[in-house]
This record gives C-alpha cells, sequence and structure tokens, in this order.
C-alpha cells in the first residue's frame, strides 16, 4: 500500500489516497451500483483526472476522447479494451464488440452495408411497422386505463414497453423474425432473464480485476448467471440458423451482408458472437434512452409541449420520416440533452495503455494502466456543462442561449468515437426518435406519480432501470391520420 500511494508511477495523480491504496474501494462501490455517485463526486472536488485504483485513471475532460479513443495517426499504438471490463465470451471467438485490431477492422467490413445509410433507409419500413404496433396495444391500454386506472390491463410501464419494442425491432433484423414482445404485452422467459443479467455484469468485472482469481472467472461464476449466458448465446445461435435457412431477402442484417457479399469473410463463430453482440447492445441501450427521454420530459411539461408542438404540425403520421426527424431541432435538442442528464452506457469504456506508455491531456500515462473516460461524470460537471443537473434542450439548439454558449458539446458522445465507435449509431438514433415521436404523437403522456424519484438507480456498467408508469390520453383530432 505504502508503494501504491508514494513511489507508484500514478502516484501523481489527483485522487483519494484510500483509493490509490486498493482496488477494495471502487470495487466495492461498483458492486453496490454507487460508483457513479462516488466518481462523479471525485471529479468535482479533484478536477477532469482522477486516480481511482492503483492501476485505473478517469478522465471527465474532451482531450481524453481524442487521445484514448480517437483514430491514431501512423506508428502510433491502439489503446486495446480491458478485457476486465469485457468479460468472458462464450463463442469461443470474439465478435464485433469484444475483437482488436485486425479482427475487429475486418468484422466492421463485413457489417458496414448493413448499417449504411441505403440500409436505414431499407429499414425504415420494418421500423414504423412495430411503431404500428406500439400504437395499437397501448391504444388499448389507454382505453382500459381511462375505463379503471387502477385495473392491472391498465397499468402502462414504459420501460417494459420499450424493452418490448426494442427487442421486436432488433430481433426482426437481426433474426428476421420479432420476438412478439408487443403483441404478447410480457417477457419471454430469454428476454426477461437478459435483462436481469445486469448486476451479474459488475460480479464479472469485480472478478477480473483480480488476477488470481480472472484465469478461473467461469469457475467462480454462479450456475445461474452462467446458465443465462449459455441460454442466452444458443437462443441466438438457433435463431441465427433459422435465418439463414430461410434464403429470404428482407432488409435485416442476413441480407444486407448476403448483398454486399461480405459474408464469405466471416466464420459462424464470429457471426454468433456478433449477432449476439448486436441483440444485447441494440435493445437494453436503446430502450434505456427511450425511459429516459420519456420521464425527463414528463418532469418538464414546458418542454413537453413545445416539442409536441414541433411533432404534431405533421397531420399525417407518415410525413414523420427518416429526413424529417432528422431536421426537426428541438426535437434532436431534447434527444440530445436526454443522453447528456441519461447516457445509456453511464460508464467509461476501458481502454489499457500501450506498449511503451503514451500521452493523455499532456501526461504521460505508464503502459497498462486502465483508462476510461466516464461519461455520466463527466456530463455531470460545471467543468464541461453550465447547470449539468437541469433538462436544458436549448443547449443543444443551433443557436443556443448566451447561458450555454460555453458548453462543452463536443463531449457529448454516446456512441463512442473513433475507429470503435458504435457501429449502430444512425440505426439507433433513428429507432430512437421513431418510436418517441410515435408516443408523442399518438398521445398525451404524464407521470402517474409526478414526484416519482425515477433517475435514483443503480448503475453495473448498465441501469438497473425502475418501472416507468405513465397515464396516456389519446389525441382525438379528425384532421390527423393515426400511423
Amino acid at each position: 500500500m505504502f508503494y501504491n500511494v508514494y513511489l507508484h508511477p500514478l502516484r501523481k495523480y489527483p485522487g483519494p489516497k484510500l483509493y490509490a491504496c486498493s482496488i477494495i474501494p471502487i470495487t466495492r462501490q461498483r458492486l453496490r451500483g454507487r460508483a457513479l455517485i462516488v466518481v462523479t463526486a471525485l471529479h468535482k472536488k479533484y478536477g477532469p483526472v482522477v486516480r481511482l485504483a492503483p492501476n485505473e485513471l478517469s478522465y471527465i475532460d474532451i482531450q481524453a476522447w481524442k487521445d484514448v479513443y480517437g483514430h491514431r495517426k501512423p506508428g502510433q499504438l491502439v489503446w486495446r479494451k480491458d478485457p476486465a471490463q469485457a468479460g468472458p465470451e462464450e463463442a469461443g471467438t470474439p465478435g464485433i464488440f469484444r475483437s482488436e485490431g485486425q479482427e475487429h477492422t475486418q468484422l466492421k467490413k463485413v457489417f458496414n452495408h448493413a448499417f449504411s445509410d441505403k440500409a436505414l433507409r431499407d429499414q425504415e419500413d420494418l421500423i414504423r411497422t412495430h411503431c404500428k404496433t406500439l400504437v395499437s396495444v397501448l391504444l388499448k391500454r389507454a382505453e382500459k386505463q381511462k375505463v379503471n386506472p387502477s385495473a392491472a390491463e391498465a397499468t402502462i410501464d414504459m420501460v417494459k414497453f420499450w424493452n418490448f419494442a426494442t427487442f421486436d425491432i432488433m430481433g426482426d433484423l437481426t433474426f428476421g423474425e420479432p420476438l412478439d414482445l408487443l403483441v404478447n404485452s410480457e417477457y419471454t422467459p430469454w428476454v426477461y432473464a437478459m435483462i436481469g443479467h445486469v448486476k451479474s455484469i459488475s460480479l464479472m468485472h469485480a472478478i477480473a480485476r483480480w488476477p488470481i482469481l480472472a484465469a478461473g472467472m467461469k469457475a467462480l461464476l454462479p450456475a445461474s448467471i452462467k446458465k443465462l449466458r449459455e441460454d442466452h448465446f444458443n437462443f441466438c445461435v438457433e435463431r441465427v440458423e433459422k435465418r439463414i435457412a430461410l434464403k429470404t431477402a428482407r432488409p435485416d442484417f442476413w441480407s444486407l451482408i448476403v448483398e454486399a457479399g461480405t459474408q464469405r469473410e466471416i466464420n459462424k463463430a464470429q457471426l454468433y458472437a456478433t449477432m449476439s453482440d448486436f441483440m444485447f447492445a441494440g435493445t437494453e441501450t436503446t430502450a434505456t434512452a427511450l425511459s429516459g427521454i420519456t420521464f425527463l420530459l414528463c418532469q418538464n411539461p414546458e418542454k413537453m409541449t413545445k416539442l409536441v408542438k414541433e411533432i404534431r404540425q405533421y397531420k399525417v403520421f407518415e410525413e414523420l420520416n427518416l429526413t424529417t426527424l432528422q431536421n426537426l431541432p428541438f426535437l434532436n435538442a431534447c434527444c440530445d440533452e436526454a443522453l447528456r442528464l441519461y447516457p445509456p452506457v453511464p460508464v467509461g469504456n476501458m481502454r489499457l495503455a500501450p506498449k511503451g506508455g503514451s500521452f493523455v491531456m499532456g501526461s504521460y500515462v505508464p503502459e497498462g494502466t486502465t483508462v476510461e473516460l466516464a461519461q455520466f461524470s463527466a456530463y455531470h460537471c460545471e467543468y464541461n456543462f453550465k447547470n449539468p443537473e437541469s433538462f436544458a434542450p436549448e443547449r443543444f439548439l443551433p443557436d443556443p442561449p448566451k447561458e450555454y454558449a460555453s458548453d462543452s458539446k463536443g463531449m457529448l458522445n454516446p456512441f463512442g468515437v473513433g475507429p470503435r465507435a458504435c457501429i449502430g449509431r444512425n440505426l439507433a438514433m433513428h429507432a430512437f426518435r421513431m418510436l418517441f415521436v410515435t408516443l408523442v404523437w399518438h398521445f398525451d403522456v404524464s407521470l402517474v406519480n409526478p414526484n416519482l424519484d425515477w433517475l435514483n438507480q443503480e448503475v453495473h456498467e448498465l441501469w438497473e432501470k425502475n418501472p416507468l408508469p405513465v397515464k396516456l390520453d389519446i389525441v382525438h383530432n379528425q384532421e390527423r391520420n393515426t400511423c
């Protein structure tokens, strides 16, 4: 401990001595789900860089995006993903999210066509079909809610319905068929288990941080978690094989990589692992963003009124398409502000300093140091944003008020930057906008409990979301056709 505090190469970096001594304090906070609060408080006290553990640094300065995650110049070494955060690989070979170097570049090349602008235009009708199903299901719930608000079938927990919608959309795109969660309005055992898996992520991370335990991680994991991971992977394998056997052209991921001719550049293990990655990342994060914007706008009715006015200027729902939504300034400002206040991936994506070390914000970081840009903390500090705890979409308007003119808007990168930035960013943003616009075009939305402290949640790499019960009033307007 004396060495870690007074002789370690990171000894000059600011932070509490207790955290410099051992990985136990920060690991304890992560297992409790409260690390975000602690890390944010430490940055407010110590500044843009904080030492969280003997060999771990956290940043909230925009330069860290470029220095750690940005594209490398010729001769510069890449900051590789920290394997302790990535966790064990079920497929025996990594998919697009865990792969490194040339393998990752190759996998991105295989799937680029499936996430191109053309692909997104082709996928728009598929997404809209699920939006129509969402409306149909919510209309029935809203009618029941009006007759008997206390009835179980009148309960509308938007966390659940956003999960239903995103899983159906991603199931359609990944496996060539929806999971029918919206139609049945309940989780399948596989999806329920997958969502309940969130807490185990912190446990796997904690085990992997101890070298003596990391090698035997799979043996140390509880049997229930191991079974959940195996079931998830096996389910994905079965669905992928079923999709390949269909031989049907449709705007899903498999058809699009076949159309591009890149299916020959990926083996089955890589395909299984990557489709499994897509199914997890493309559902949980989008549903989180939708839940966040729903709560924040319900909490700020004056902002909701302004947004509703912008959206309902369109009298026919079909007018609200990919192009239209990209050009609605207040909608996009609300989306950005929701992603700032409640980022779907609130923790930092951990990287390891390359061989020979490197420089971040002008200071040397020794080889092997774990480094992260703490997104939630970066977005909740005055260092980057004025009034960081306020929901102020106007800060992201093309011509923001003077109060927010100095905000570091380039800091907001919920999908990451550089060569490892999320390949599905455009798809995720369109689904995010389209699904939320579908809700507020058809319904007036309010919280069942106006005093709900919904944002007070644990974080185990991802948010452990609380229920979000809302009241929906059907918008009746004869000039406007339903979707």
